[in-house]
This record gives C-alpha cells, structure tokens and sequence, in this order.
C-alpha cells in the first residue's frame, strides 16, 4: 500500500498485488477479495465492497458512455464508436496492463533489493501502469508512497507524483519515504549477486548438458537404426539371392 495520511485518501487494492501477495512474500494466488473503496470516517478506515452493486454501476457506466457520445456526435453511430473505444478498448487495455505488473515483472525487468520473491522492475511499463511497472520496489518496501525510489523513477510514477501534489497541497500528510539508508541496507550484496550470477550459470551449464546428451541420444538412435535398416537390407538381398538359385531350371536335354 502506498501509505499516507489525509482526508478521505486511499487506493483499494494497494495493498495487496494482483498475485494475491502483500509485497513481502512471493505470491502467486489469486486475489479473491470483493473490488471497493476505503472510506475514511468518524469510525477510522473501512473496506466497502461494491460486488453487489456491480451491475447498477455496469448499467450506468455504459449509458453514459453511450449519451456522451450521442452528445458529441449527434446520431447511433457516435454512441456506438464511444461505447467501443471509451468502453471496450479501454476496459481491454486497461485490465491487460493490470495484469501484465503480475506477469511480465515477474519474469523480466531488474532486480536490486534483496527480496524473497521473482519481482522486477520493467521500465517502460512504469508510465503505462501508474507506476507499477517498479513492482521490485514495491516488494521491497510495500509501504512506500512512491514505487519509483530514485529520481528518474519517480518522474515515471504518476501516482507517487500525485501523492506528492496532493502532500505539497496539504490535502494528506505523513507520506511514507525509504531513506537512502534504508535503501542500501537491502540492496543485493555484491557476494550475493555473484552467487546469483554463478546458480545461473551452472544452470545454463546443466541445460546445456542435457541438450548435449540429448543430442548424443539422438545420434546414437540414428546410427542403430541405419545399422538396423543396412542389415535388414542385406538379409534381404540374400533371401533374394537364395529364392533366384532356388528357382533356376534344369538343363535341357536337347541342349547337351
């Protein structure tokens, strides 16, 4: 979750990834949990689920679409085209980014802090999910405003730096920062990246060798079975030959 505190402010589902996992653990089950909002009142903060009333809001989100795009174009066929692309299109690519933070940065990108999980940071994925394309920091420290650490990553987090207007503004406040120290204190020793470096390695060996034995496997079975195909060859040019002798007539007795 990115942590902060003010009035009203908050993401469901920040704290958790779309694996089902808190940061901190590797994850890989779905998350199962009612889609909702946190509202913030008298009482502290509360989760309100909102599956009950998913088709209400469905109802309504393409009606609107539907009349805005009646509105600005004047006939069916401008509905129809805002409905595609403000609906559908949207819908579609927003889920696939989504869930690409789960996918690809989990099995592409960098890696610097010492975590107990796969996650990655991938780059150009950052401006695309709202900064979530830095899910190796979120792992590292799940309690953080800002998934980009460094500058050049924040200035692709648009959420963190919304968290930052929203701070500079005075709207929330006690925003959550990983010092440098905090920082270095995770980062991946150079011993452990070595290590790293070296178990990957003596996989790529090992594959490698299975690939060679596979091959020699291969290459054996191939030459028993021209060997196989030559001597079955051979046996049966000599059944030939012993059918032809068997076969040949007498002699004449007209022509002695």
């Amino acid at each position: 979750m990115r942590t902060a505190g003010g009035f009203g402010f908050g993401k469901a589902g920040r704290d958790a990834d779309p694996d089902g996992s808190s940061g901190g653990g590797g994850g890989g089950a779905i998350d199962a949990r009612p889609v909702g909002f946190i509202e913030i009142g008298p009482e502290g903060a509360r989760f309100q689920p909102i599956n009950d009333r998913r088709l209400p809001l469905a109802a309504l989100a393409i009606g609107y679409t539907l009349g805005l795009g009646w509105l600005i174009g004047g006939g069916i066929g401008s509905a129809l085209s805002a409905l595609l692309w403000g609906g559908l299109v949207r819908v579609f690519f927003l889920h696939h980014v989504t869930w690409s933070v789960n996918s690809i940065c989990h099995f592409f990108g960098r890696r610097r802090f010492e975590v107990e999980d796969e996650s990655r940071n991938v780059f150009w994925l950052a401006p695309l999910s709202m900064g979530e394309g830095w899910h190796h920091n979120h792992h590292a420290f799940p309690t953080s405003a800002f998934h980009g650490l460094r500058f050049w990553e924040r200035m692709t987090d648009p959420t963190g730096l919304m968290i930052l207007l929203l701070e500079k503004l005075g709207v929330i406040w006690n925003v959550v920062r990983i010092s440098p120290e905090r920082q270095a204190a995770k980062l991946v020793s150079a011993a452990s990246a070595g290590a790293q470096a070296a178990a990957a390695g003596a996989q790529a060996a090992r594959a490698s060798a299975q690939t060679a034995r596979a091959s020699a496997q291969a290459a054996v079975g191939s030459a028993q079975a021209a060997a196989a195909a030559r001597a079955q060859a051979a046996a049966a040019g000599v059944q030939a030959a012993s059918s032809g002798a068997m076969v040949r007539p007498a002699p004449s007795r007209l022509s002695q």
